[in-house]
């Protein structure tokens, strides 16, 4: 997350993550799923401007337009404003520039939440502890508690118990990934729903999980191998999408260290040696594909506040 002043204002570069690692627990009775994942942020981003009003207003536009309440952005702001006393009279103005593929596995929508939370308690000096901020962020979704720590973490439970990796990743090299972003949306809810449904009634993990069987230390250096790789939810969207089957059987041909759908889909991506390849990759695949957006990435560090 990179946050700047503006004039009399902020402006916000909030990242998009992918998923390493991801391991999905059986269905719970409240309808949740446990994971266990290792989130990356990468050096794809959103723009957010904030610019208070005097007028005590709310106001929320995405690319000139006005956007909707439902809208985390707007909920994030709405949020703060109900909970901190301070920040009930306050104003704002939000303008939100998508870069970020919604529908895409990449966390735009619950980094942009992230941001404004971040943002409006800089704005408007608000003294909000960690632990709220998390707290709120959880009541907005289960990525959004890491994008207020960001750089490479290991997420459990519901996402909200984040153990940064930030000291093993951040002094190293990044690591360079190729992402290509079809025009597909696909809904997590039913993502989720096919993988139920793949496993049957009854269904337990049981035993323990890859992550518990590496040190932190190693963690950076294991990935740069291709090792630790994993996503659960592949077989079932795969199952559901062919041409993203196809795509990801497309992509492993193309020399890549490893490949791997991100989140539940639908960006699938690339790990690359370093910086050059994945530029010359990516420039490769944007004239290629025409039903899809590539963009050559890495991976980006934790926030330093």
């Amino acid at each position: 997350m990179k946050i700047e002043s503006t004039d009399g204002g902020l402006r916000v570069h909030a990242p998009a993550k992918i998923n390493v690692f991801l391991e999905i627990a059986e269905r719970r009775p409240d309808g949740f799923h446990d994971i266990d994942s290792l989130f990356q942020a990468v050096s794809l981003y959103d723009e957010l401007e904030f610019t208070p009003l005097e007028s005590g207003e709310l106001q929320f536009e995405e690319a000139g337009i006005e956007a909707g309440t439902d809208n985390l952005v707007w909920r994030a702001a709405d949020l703060v404003r109900r909970n901190v006393p301070a920040a009930a009279q306050k104003g704002v103005r939000i303008q939100l520039a998508k870069r970020i593929p919604a529908g895409a596995g990449l966390g735009g929508g619950s980094s942009d939440a992230a941001a404004t939370l971040l943002a409006l308690t800089r704005l408007w000096s608000l003294d909000v502890p960690a632990p709220s901020l998390a707290e709120w962020a959880l009541q907005l979704g289960s990525d959004v508690p890491f994008f207020l720590v960001g750089g490479t973490a290991r997420c459990r439970g519901q996402g909200e118990q984040i153990e940064s990796l930030a000291e093993h990743f951040d002094a190293a090299e990044p690591l360079h990934y190729v992402l290509v972003c079809p025009h597909i949306s696909i809904s997590t809810g039913g993502a989720y729903e096919s993988l139920d449904a793949s496993r049957g009634p009854g269904f337990t993990l049981t035993g323990p999980s890859p992550l518990d069987s590496i040190s932190p230390g190693t963690m950076r250096s294991a990935l740069a191998q291709g090792e630790l790789f994993f996503n659960r939810f592949e077989s079932a969207v795969y199952g559901l999408f062919r041409p993203l089957r196809e795509l990801h059987e497309r992509l492993c041909s193309r020399g890549f260290v490893r490949v791997l759908l991100s989140g539940s889909g639908s960006t699938i991506y690339g790990l690359c040696r370093d910086r050059r390849e994945a530029e010359i990759v990516s420039e490769k695949l944007s004239g290629e594909l025409d039903d899809a957006e590539v963009y050559a990435v890495s991976s980006v560090p934790a926030w330093s506040g």
